[in-house]
């Protein structure tokens, strides 16, 4: 069997959002892709891909989708408060206009056409993957982001933890009973229906996510008549603090990823059957999705 059609058996459950034409225009720029579960935030901005992936821990929602709501639309179509100063209004003016025509040039000259320099490529190459002068791998790096994918693989990658930072989804502020194209989102392993284990396995996986989402509105009753002056929002995430214990781990989640060349050469490497095909896949998904970033393709080339 290909390599491909491997993948895609043992996938998670993923559903991408949709997009009209011009959001799609607006938002391939700084994105190695926004269809897939797994993909490489391009924005070169320190502060703004830190705000972006910071917002892992307590969002439903795909980053790609945040960053085009909150980054990227309200800055283009930019609206004046009431106490705007005209120095201030005109600032965002400007701003939105730069932003405008930032994309604009972003859509005939991507990322890797701009910043691939071959001096550095060529560097890296003779002495990272010829010479195998680890050392310097440690000082370039990028992001990565899994959406859909098991707590856990999520530990087991996180559990290399030297040369990586990783950010996941928090079962404390987040709801998990939402599903995705009728399922709940938990990793289905392909394999358990060769031992006869699929039905019985769906079964108990079901019934965990029913009584958490059946709890879900009892326990944020009760909890409002204990603390009546609490605000709702706060009320909810109590709850689902409380409830999160019947999540199993083959939950899904959405985890964001800042390591150095040599960490992510590791994880393509570290591929261990004793920890499930979910994992197994990560560093195969790891070097398909970073092709073409020089430091993370020089490492393979060992």
């Amino acid at each position: 069997m290909a390599q491909s059609d491997t993948l895609s058996q043992f996938a998670p459950l993923f559903e991408s959002d949709s997009y009209t034409f011009e959001e799609k225009q607006r938002l391939k720029p700084f994105f190695t892709n926004i269809d897939a579960s797994v993909y490489i935030p391009l924005i070169i901005s320190p502060e703004l891909i830190g705000a972006l992936c910071s917002r892992t821990s307590r969002a439903a929602e795909d980053l790609r989708k945040i960053y085009l709501r909150e980054f990227i639309d309200p800055f283009l179509h930019p609206t004046r408060d009431e106490k705007e100063s005209d120095s201030d209004w005109s600032q965002k003016q400007a701003f939105s206009e730069s932003l405008r025509e930032f994309i604009l040039f972003l859509q005939t000259h991507s990322f890797l056409d701009i910043f691939s320099n071959p001096r550095a490529r060529s560097f890296y190459v003779r002495w990272l993957a010829q010479y195998g002068d680890d050392s310097i791998a440690q000082m370039a790096g990028l992001h990565l982001v899994f959406t859909g994918i098991s707590q856990v693989a999520i530990k087991h990658l996180e559990d290399q933890r030297i040369g990586i930072a990783p950010l996941e989804k928090s079962t404390r502020y987040v709801d998990y009973s939402k599903k995705i194209g009728g399922h709940y989102a938990y990793y289905r392993d392909p394999s358990l229906s060769k031992f006869g284990l699929m039905d019985e396995y769906v079964r108990v996986m079901d019934g965990l996510f029913d009584a958490y989402s059946n709890l879900i509105p009892k326990c944020i009753a009760s909890l409002s008549k204990k603390f009546p002056n609490e605000k709702p929002s706060v009320i909810e995430k109590k709850a689902f603090d409380i409830l999160r214990g019947l999540l199993p781990t083959s939950t899904l989640s959405q985890v964001a990823f800042f390591g150095n060349g040599q960490a992510f050469e590791y994880l393509m490497a570290v591929r261990p059957a004793s920890t499930g095909r979910n994992t197994m896949d990560c560093g195969t998904v790891i070097r398909r999705t970073c092709a073409g970033r020089s430091i993370v393709c020089a490492a393979d080339k060992r």
